[in-house]
Formats: C-alpha cells, structure tokens, sequence
C-alpha cells in the first residue's frame, strides 16, 4: 500500500476514535448521572444481562440475545479505554 493511503488510512481511524471518544463522553454523562444510573439498573433487568437467556423458541432466543446486547452496548461505550486502543494501534503501525 502507498505511504498517501497508509496515511489516509491513520487519519480515518484516528477520526473514528475521536468521535467514539466524543460519544463515549455523552454516554458517561447520561448513565453516569445518579438518574442515568438508576435507569442503567433496570436496563440490565429488562435486558436480561444476568437471565437466562435460552428459549425453545428461535425467534424468542434470538429476541433475548438482541436485547441484551442493546445493555452490553451501553455498558462497553461507558468502560471501553478509547486511549489505549489507540496506543496500541500505534505500537502496531509502528
């Protein structure tokens, strides 16, 4: 690959983690906040995060799963260490 789209290509992944980091930060305001924790709370319970998930049904099972990873979304945009992603792309391209 040419050194232009290499660069190109560092530019574009270092434009997607600045706006990851920028949502992330909405994130943590709203589930961080003592209301945004208290709904974080119930999401997990109407999610199922800590059912039982199985269903004789496939489309029921398939239903659980989707839900719950709506919580799991939610719940990775707050923890995720957008920084030390990047830190190891960078020893990568290195």
């Amino acid at each position: 690959m040419p050194e232009y789209q290499d660069n190109l290509l560092l530019t574009n992944q270092k434009k997607q983690i600045q706006e990851l980091k920028a949502l992330q930060n909405d994130f943590r305001e709203v589930f961080l906040s003592e209301r945004g924790k208290k709904i974080l709370e119930h999401l997990k319970k109407v999610c199922g995060y800590d059912g039982d998930l199985f269903a004789n049904d496939p489309y029921r099972m398939a239903w659980n799963l989707g839900v719950r990873s709506v919580y799991l979304h939610i719940k990775t945009m707050i923890e995720m260490d957008f920084e030390e992603i990047e830190k190891e792309r960078e020893n990568v391209s290195l």
